[in-house]
Parts: C-alpha cells; structure tokens; sequence
C-alpha cells in the first residue's frame, strides 16, 4: 500500500510539473506574443502608424535648444514621467487634448500634420518643509518643450511648478530617517493656457 501511495505521490508529482511546463510553453509562445501583438495594436489605434514609426527613430534625450519663432499650425503632445526618453504610452493621466474645444483645429496625434511636437515631462523640483526626521519633500514640476518637427530642436521651454502644499508630517519606520517624499497636482491649467498662449500669438483672429 505504500508503494501504491509513493508511486502515486511521484505520478502527481510529474503531472504538476508537467502542467507548470506547458503552462509556461503557452505563456511564452501564444499568450505574451498575442497580449504583445494587441498592445502594439492599441497604440497604433491610438497615435496612427505614422507617429509610432517617427518616434522609434526620435531620441529626445539629445535635443538642442535654438530659440525662435514659430506659428503653430497643429502640434502634437507627448508626456512622460523621464526627461530620459519620449515613448509613446496611453497613459489617461495626461492631458486629454481632444476634450479642449479650443485645441480642435491645432491638437493631432498624427505626426504627418503636425509642425510642433511639445514634450511634457516631470522633473523634481524644489525642496520644501522641516521635518524632525531629515526627511525632505520634494516638489514635482511639469517641464513644457516645444519641439520644431523640421529641424528636431527645442525652440521654447517652460516650467511649472505641482501645485499644493507639501505634507505636514512624512512617516518613517522606527529608526530610519531621511529621504525624500515627493509632493504636488501636476499644473494642468497653467499648461494649458501656456500651449494656448502660444498658439494665438501667430493664430489670433
């Protein structure tokens, strides 16, 4: 009877194992590359396959900055969490653009009709409050590049500031002390009206 139970235990044994592999044979070959394929779809639906194929080969890490004039006639706008990188994402904590009503006839996500491109991304910004613990908190800031398409250079920056206030207290665990809590509502009216400001300057009727 134990060896009954020994053999029955083993079998069980290798049938677990067996589910484990063809599980992740599934995973690997059929389920990620789908899952993968439908993302790519996604955003393709989203931004338009002109715009995915220009920024795979568009490294805005390396911008120039040239000051200068120039009249929006569309733009298209990025965000991102890094001023390392300028991926594509869908990402609906950014700004919706197609909900402004003043941005109808401007805002595109097609690069092909667009003659600025203005990359938002958030950067640390000022330290703010004393708190007994060394502990420092860190304001967040909203960093507006606007981008000539033509010449692939930065020809304007602004920034803003997160609004609110930083917190009274940060917690830490019993014995730790420092380090940094970062703080902040991202400023999307001031954003909004800088990029409309922008606009209306060679756009005005």
């Amino acid at each position: 009877m134990k060896k009954t139970e020994g053999n029955f235990n083993f079998g069980g044994i290798l049938i677990i194992i067996a589910l484990i592999v063809l599980y992740q044979f599934y995973e690997e070959n059929y389920a990620e590359p789908k899952r993968k394929k439908e993302e790519e779809q996604e955003l393709v639906d989203y931004w338009s396959k002109p715009t995915i194929n220009f920024f795979k080969n568009f490294n805005c890490s390396n911008l120039t900055y040239n000051e200068k004039e120039i009249s929006i006639k569309k733009f298209i706008v990025v965000e991102t969490y890094s001023s390392k990188t300028c991926d594509l994402s869908i990402d609906y904590n950014f700004i919706n653009f197609d909900n402004l009503k003043f941005f109808e006839n401007y805002y595109t996500r097609n690069i092909n009709d667009a003659n600025v491109i203005i990359w938002i991304y958030m950067e640390e910004g000022n330290e703010e409050g004393s708190y007994t613990n060394s502990a420092k908190a860190v304001r967040y800031r909203s960093v507006i590049n606007y981008i000539d398409k033509k010449s692939k250079t930065i020809y304007k920056k602004e920034k803003f500031d997160y609004l609110g206030e930083p917190p009274k207290e940060i917690s830490r665990k019993k014995g730790s002390f420092g380090g940094r809590e970062y703080f902040g509502e991202k400023p999307e009216k001031e954003i909004i009206i800088s990029i409309g400001r922008e606009i209306e300057k060679y756009n005005s009727k």
